[in-house]
């Protein structure tokens, strides 16, 4: 039975509230004028804007870049956090499953954080604690001596969901016989991409840019897969269609699309076929760039950035009645995130201005 369609109603409200927030967003302009400042010059001009209440809430215990860093955490956990609370009924099942993106991205730092034995508090300012994960949670899982433990604790309190913690319980016993953490973290993100798109299978139109949204990234990840599997193959042993599928559920492009793809003898090949792809265009530039370069990293950066971009637009083109205006808003305010901690870095590291305008994202 097909959910009933989302008034314009449910989500008014809401989107009216994102409204109001975007003009306290960071734009190209206000970038421009923190270029060039200190650390403590960055803290005090934040202190001037919407961030004003997390920035005093680091000065007991952070200084200089750290006291930049948790400032930004903080703000973005409360914009993620009370964002979730202007909607209701459908509309808010919507936007939960937006935000459910930073539930695995919260996971993901947690068990990576584990598998390298990093510091509690290291790990924890990775954490952007919103939702049912708060930061003692966090500090009690990340603080634990043992893997395995943290693992027990995140099953036992069903955190950051319990969805995500069965998930943890399914693909812990093969980690433990394994140790293999690349496929931890790809039964992790598979399976809340498949309960993504399976909660959003009842909507119509009114999911559609989220669907869409959800189905780019996974369409974007699927590609560096393919490209990393490639990469560590000798040419003559380039990956083809393997029986346990490598790649994540849920994109428009098959598994056997894209490990066909990458077969081809030469990084031009590689980037010909698949930017001739259906609905591949906006691969086309980047994938022409890695094949004069062979820099997988870059071309991440450069996929991560267009999805942003695109999806910070929505502001303009999307339904403004409709789930496009939080998926504008929380793109960026990550975004944003991304670009103060740029300013941040490149202020204690004394780089040139030039270079830090360089690294920024704007709309």
């Amino acid at each position: 039975m097909k959910l009933r369609a989302l008034g314009a109603a449910e989500f008014a409200y809401g989107n009216t509230r994102l409204r109001a927030r975007r003009s306290g967003v960071l734009a190209a302009a206000d970038y421009e004028s923190l270029l060039g400042l200190d650390v403590d010059g960055l803290l005090g001009a934040l202190a001037a804007t919407a961030y004003e209440r997390d920035v005093e809430a680091t000065l007991p215990r952070f200084h200089g870049i750290a006291r930049l860093h948790e400032a930004v955490r903080l703000h973005l956990a409360r914009m993620l956090s009370e964002l979730r609370g202007f909607y209701e009924g459908s509309a808010r099942a919507l936007v939960e499953v937006l935000l459910s993106a930073w539930d695995v991205r919260n996971l993901l730092a947690l068990v990576r954080g584990q598998a390298a034995r990093a510091p509690a508090e290291e790990v924890v300012s990775l954490v952007v604690p919103f939702g049912r994960l708060d930061e003692a949670s966090a500090r009690e899982v990340a603080r634990q001596p043992e893997f395995a433990a943290a693992v027990q604790l995140l099953v036992a309190w069903r955190l950051p969901t319990w969805e995500d913690a069965r998930a943890l319980a399914e693909a812990w016993p093969t980690y433990e016989r394994s140790a293999d953490l690349a496929a931890l973290e790809h039964a992790l993100v598979a399976a809340h991409t498949t309960r993504a798109l399976a909660t959003l299978a009842p909507f119509e139109s009114e999911a559609e840019p989220l669907r869409t949204a959800l189905r780019e990234e996974v369409d974007d990840q699927n590609l560096l897969i393919a490209l990393r599997l490639r990469e560590a193959s000798s040419e003559e042993e380039a990956p083809g269609p393997q029986a346990g599928d490598p790649f994540l559920p849920g994109g428009w492009l098959s598994g056997e699309t894209l490990a066909s793809a990458v077969v081809a003898p030469s990084r031009d090949d590689v980037a010909a076929a698949l930017g001739a792809l259906r609905g591949s265009e906006r691969w086309r530039a980047p994938l022409e760039r890695w094949a004069r370069s062979g820099d997988l990293p870059a071309l991440q950066g450069e996929l991560e950035d267009a999805r942003a971009r695109a999806r910070m637009r929505l502001f303009a083109t999307g339904d403004p009645l409709g789930v496009a205006i939080p998926i504008a808003f929380v793109a960026a305010k990550e975004t944003e995130a991304r670009n103060l901690r740029v300013l941040g870095e490149g202020a204690a590291s004394g780089l040139d201005p030039i270079v830090v305008r360089s690294r920024l994202v704007t709309a």
